[in-house]
């Protein structure tokens, strides 16, 4: 049995199939892969917030076992957590719930509407910018 001989791609071909600038933004993918995988609502635990210290409308999940309920609003005491929930409005007292402080297991504090705007930027705004820097050389 004979050993195959490789293909061989004429030289004239080979830039076009495989054009520098496509070569030089696959060397950037990694960088790209990992600023992608930061993107997100921004959520981040933290300790039980101190009383009166977070906006309003920060937005923060109380969770309880298996179960997260978001809200806002987050007032905390001694012995309680109470929030409103995030589709509500701030200023409905009578929406707000309130649950032990000993039974609420994290916190966690986030943003998703800037989670949504760096989605945007990430998804459509970079690629976009790439796609133009490839393509730039064939308008003239």
């Amino acid at each position: 049995m004979t050993e195959a001989e490789p293909v061989q791609i004429p030289r004239r071909y080979v830039n076009t199939l495989f054009p520098k600038t496509c070569v030089g933004v696959a060397r950037w993918m990694p960088a790209g892969a990992f600023l992608l995988s930061a993107c997100g609502a921004g959520w981040h635990r933290t300790d039980l917030v101190v009383p009166n210290t977070k906006s309003p409308r920060q937005q923060v999940e109380v969770w309880q076992g298996d179960s997260a309920r978001r809200w806002h609003a987050v007032r905390v005491s001694d012995d309680s957590v109470s929030g409103i929930p995030f589709l509500r409005p701030i200023d409905c007292d009578s929406c707000r719930i309130a649950i032990a402080r000993a039974s609420v297991d994290s916190v966690r504090l986030g943003d998703p509407v800037g989670g949504f705007w760096l989605g945007v930027a990430a998804f459509v705004v970079v690629p976009a910018l790439v796609v133009a820097w490839i393509f730039r050389d064939l308008g003239s």
